[in-house]
């Protein structure tokens, strides 16, 4: 816990954003600044240390592991960010939060891990066997 607690005072010399610094910022993205993605990737470190606490309650895993792939979350939705989406930053990088903390926490539960397209496939293939089953009673024949 020493090292979270670091973390959160190292990141909280990054000031919140505004939604009018969120929408400059955004327009700085679009022109190609990468200076511009870190200031809106630092502002809201905060966020991702949120939601691995949540997390936390329902997975065995590290809360830094999670923090760290949530980070990766925050960067893809920053650098997809655009302010025409009328939404804030935060409400928009959620779900890419969400979604890289739980391809995360799948890929560490499995016995055999297994590449993420390959395990949507996986579960295409079984929803496809179940929706079979279910139409005609009966399973599945070579």
């Amino acid at each position: 816990m020493e090292i979270l607690e670091t973390y959160i005072k190292q990141i909280g010399r990054y000031p919140l954003l505004n939604a009018e610094q969120e929408k400059k910022l955004s327009e700085q993205i679009e022109k190609g600044s990468a200076q511009a993605v870190n200031q809106l990737v630092n502002s809201n470190l905060r966020l991702v240390i949120s939601i691995a606490r949540k997390f936390l309650c329902t997975s065995k895993n590290s809360i830094m592991d999670l923090i760290q792939e949530g980070n990766l979350g925050l960067m893809a939705a920053a650098s997809k960010y655009h302010y025409s989406f009328n939404t804030r930053f935060s409400t928009y990088a959620y779900s890419w939060i969400l979604q890289y903390m739980l391809r995360y926490v799948y890929n560490k539960t499995s016995m055999i891990a297994l590449p993420h397209r390959k395990e949507e496939l996986l579960r295409k293939v079984v929803a496809a066997k179940n929706e079979y089953k279910q139409n005609l009673n009966r399973e599945l024949s070579v």
